[in-house]
């Protein structure tokens, strides 16, 4: 029980300094914030989902394998923030 009221303590201080750093003070402030990050932090959990799968990063190089990540196309998510 103390190491989960130590995290969520933690996690109070962290978005306590994110609210004060990002300058949220109304709903539409935290709208706004949350459509800017929900985009990079979906971006970033397929791209580590895709390493995992692949077993390589994008861009490695190696003699063992002749395909090789190097681009993307443009798509498209719909979700409840835009």
């Amino acid at each position: 029980m103390k190491e989960e009221t130590r995290k969520r303590r933690e996690k109070r201080a962290f978005f306590k300094e994110l609210i004060k750093k990002e300058g949220l003070k109304t709903i539409p402030d935290v709208t706004r914030f949350l459509k800017e990050i929900s985009g990079t932090i979906l971006e970033e959990m397929l791209e580590a989902e895709l390493d995992e799968e692949l077993g390589y990063e994008k861009y490695d190089r190696t003699e063992e394998k002749d395909n090789y990540r190097n681009g993307y196309t443009s798509k498209k998510v719909k979700g409840t923030l835009g």
